[in-house]
């Protein structure tokens, strides 16, 4: 699920700052704005990417669109990636294959319609550093919405990457310094072509709709065996074979297949979304070993998991997480991120917490913890539920991965009685 790092191509880097701490000289307030979508394309190079934003009558660029998951069968002509000290890297590609095959989106974006209140970022400037010449500094180029969701100002790159405006949409990266563009293989968008006509003014039912769509045509491959479908798809497994052949990029032969797992579920759900002009990222768990998104509804991000919502094969579709905010979203599920709350630090007065007693999340994972570092055995903590704050993955993987305990290695087990609401965890030090 991780973003893999791209070889550098120094020919132009271009530093985002977005978190470090301001110096005296450059502390300023930040200047808000409105943001709006667009139903332009953004070209880089030969490929189309739906997803642009205006901003104060300027187009920008979402660094989540050069991603391209699901939608490529190879890199973009220019790469991201985050490195140390509050910067984004991007470099131009040398592509080396013979051709690339491409999804050309199918719009659904309201031209003008706004999407949210954005901050520019007045940190640290815009840097492009050549090869040779000192950085060039451009303040005033990036816009986050809410410290997320970061965007170029596209007219800033234009010494170091081009920039045309025309009737198509927006060009950057036309010419390589380096090698040159491969041909490109069109392929049809089916999730574009399927859902198209259900966007609308509204975004939240617009969200709403995509939710719908991928939870009614994808089934989590956990059930292929199951005897309903099993009874009901016996040819999904030739099925999977001849999309295999005739379709070459992830999303399309999820859709064609209706089987995937959560980073097919999740990477669905954003394209469609960037397709909407609505922000969405894909927001991923190491401990649950899986994917879902966020998304941005007036001016808030929420979060949002179709393939949690996926019934299966009972045919009552669910919205238990549909449109949750990150308090909700920490009931059951687990991510590294700044809009998860829980401290990254261990504190003694969590042993204090009555373990008979947890009435939140927050008192769940802190009391497991305080547990542990007493050399607890057998923990018991008494809950709401069984599902309450994320049942028994809310305190034992975020302990394990996050709280800086002592360098055991842990074995949990646990079991669940619901006669007294309890998790009962035995715990051996290794």
């Amino acid at each position: 699920m991780k973003k893999k790092l791209t070889t550098l191509h120094l020919a132009l880097l271009l530093c985002l700052g977005l978190s470090a701490p301001a110096f005296a000289e450059d502390a300023a307030p930040p200047l808000q704005a409105t943001a709006y979508a667009t139903n332009k394309l953004l070209w880089i190079g030969p490929i189309p990417l739906a997803g642009l934003t205006v901003i104060n009558g300027e187009y920008y660029m979402p660094l989540e669109l050069l991603n391209g998951t699901g939608r490529l069968d190879s890199g973009l002509p220019i790469s991201e990636y985050y490195i140390s000290d509050g910067c984004y890297v991007l470099s131009p590609n040398t592509f080396v294959r013979e051709s690339v095959t491409v999804m050309k989106p199918v719009l659904f974006a309201k031209e003008g319609r706004a999407i949210g209140d954005v901050t520019l970022d007045t940190v640290k400037p815009l840097k492009i550093t050549a090869v040779g010449p000192a950085p060039l500094q451009y303040p005033n180029a990036v816009y986050t919405f809410g410290g997320r969701y970061p965007m170029a100002r596209l007219k800033t790159l234009g010494e170091a990457f081009g920039y045309r405006e025309a009737e198509d949409g927006i060009h950057i990266m036309e010419t390589l310094q380096y090698g040159a563009h491969p041909p490109v293989k069109w392929e049809e968008d089916l999730a574009g072509q399927n859902f198209q006509g259900f966007a609308n003014e509204n975004v939240k039912e617009t969200i709403r709709a995509i939710h719908h769509y991928i939870v009614n045509t994808l089934t989590h491959t956990d059930f292929i065996d199951s005897s309903y479908f099993k009874k009901n798809d016996p040819d999904r497994c030739a099925r999977h074979d001849r999309v295999q052949q005739k379709f070459t990029l992830r999303n399309n032969q999820t859709v064609a297949w209706k089987y995937g797992v959560c980073q097919n579920y999740s990477e669905i759900f954003q394209a469609l979304c960037l397709q909407a002009g609505i922000p969405c990222e894909i927001v991923s768990s190491y401990e649950m070993d899986h994917a879902w998104n966020r998304v941005m509804l007036w001016g808030q991000w929420y979060h949002l998991d179709a393939t949690f919502d996926d019934p299966g094969p009972s045919p009552t579709l669910i919205q238990t997480y549909f449109l949750q905010t990150p308090e909700q979203m920490m009931r059951s599920h687990l991510w590294d991120g700044t809009d998860y709350s829980f401290p990254d630090h261990y504190d003694p007065a969590w042993t204090q917490i009555d373990p008979k007693n947890i009435t939140s999340a927050d008192q769940f994972r802190k009391c497991f913890i305080g547990q542990l570092t007493q050399g607890k055995t057998t923990i018991s903590l008494t809950v709401s539920g069984p599902d309450a704050y994320g049942g028994y993955r809310g305190p034992s993987y975020w302990a394990m991965q996050h709280c800086a305990l002592p360098g055991w290695g842990l074995s949990i087990g646990y079991k669940y009685s619901a006669a007294t609401k309890t998790y009962t965890f035995d715990v051996r030090y290794t």
